[in-house]
């Protein structure tokens, strides 16, 4: 029964190792910008959702940029009298199902084990004559317990999906472009599928890029207790 204890234990304990990062104290994600900051910062949003989305949560994840876009000095106005276009939007890839392989310790159990030898000994005279014989006897224990037998070699599952969502600013009079943000996330699906929770988090992951150059796609991260999450929590949910 310990054997299976131990086993079972350090298995737990790798796993968790692998499991999404939201098991972490934060959220991160990839993010790749180039560009620079407009001199005229009034903008209005181009919806670029995927085909199909509630109009509702359309609505207010364009909130959710207005938000994030106000904080930066820009100014939401209608499309006449915009000086940006910003067209805002995501796509999901298909769900992916990939193996892994970790290992585990296999200890065996050993029960304790006494051994008893016994060695016969010849008494000899000034002659060399045997004239009798001493008996003795030792006794060695070993004890039991635990042993380390080596290592297990496991193969698990784990199901991923990857998420691709863009900010992309064009001025309305040239349709020049002129900054870009890209995030890439691969996540549990089930996350993926409440958008509507995390996508505050992705915005905070933007927000430091959005009109400069990254150089190259860099990670990001935006701790569950980021005061800026607020922003979004009191406005628009």
């Amino acid at each position: 029964m310990r054997k299976n204890y131990y086993l079972i234990t350090r298995s737990i304990i790798t796993l968790l190792l692998f499991s999404s990062c939201t098991n972490l104290n934060y959220w991160y994600c990839y993010v790749d910008a180039i560009g620079e900051q407009p001199l005229t910062k009034t903008y209005f949003a181009e919806n670029r959702f995927p085909e199909g989305i509630n109009p509702l949560i359309a609505k207010e994840y364009l909130n959710d940029l207005d938000i994030t876009m106000s904080h930066l000095g820009y100014t939401k106005v209608d499309s006449a009298n915009a000086a940006i276009k910003i067209a805002f939007g995501y796509d999901l890839g298909k769900v992916e199902e990939r193996a892994y392989t970790y290992s585990t310790p296999v200890y065996q159990y050993k029960t304790p084990s006494t051994t008893t030898s016994t060695t016969n000994s010849s008494i000899k005279n000034a002659y060399g004559e045997t004239v009798g014989k001493i008996k003795s006897s030792s006794t060695s224990t070993t004890n039991g317990g635990l042993t380390y037998g080596g290592e297990r070699l496991n193969t698990a599952y784990e199901t991923k999906q990857q998420l691709h969502l863009f900010l992309d600013a064009f001025d309305t009079k040239t349709k020049e472009p002129i900054w870009s943000v890209r995030v890439k996330d691969e996540t549990n699906p089930s996350y993926l599928q409440n958008m509507r929770k995390w996508m505050p988090f992705y915005m905070l992951n933007m927000f430091p890029y959005i009109g400069k150059n990254s150089g190259e796609m860099t990670v990001s991260k935006v701790y569950y207790d980021d005061p800026r999450l607020q922003w979004y929590n009191s406005q628009t949910k």
